[in-house]
């Protein structure tokens, strides 16, 4: 649902931004904290494998729900 031109102008008076600047920032910083969450997933999942208390098959199911989760929020951050 979009803003009527009042309501972007009240909202643009009181905030000092536009709403797609905020929307950006918003999608931005959430994006980029998915995106670290994921490097230390990945990086805990070879440390895993590495010292051999993490298998072959579990290092390559992580790695799936790794780029499932890359996907979907690249889906979402573009829509």
């Amino acid at each position: 649902m979009s803003m009527t031109p009042e309501q972007q102008s009240a909202f643009e008076l009181g905030a000092g931004y536009s709403a797609n600047q905020v929307s950006l920032l918003v999608s931005g910083a959430g994006g980029a904290v998915i995106f670290l969450f994921l490097a230390w997933v990945l990086f805990s999942a070879y440390q895993g494998w590495a010292d051999k208390s993490l298998s072959m098959k579990q290092l390559g199911f992580t790695l799936l729900r790794i780029a499932l989760l890359l996907f979907v929020t690249l889906v979402i951050l573009t829509v």
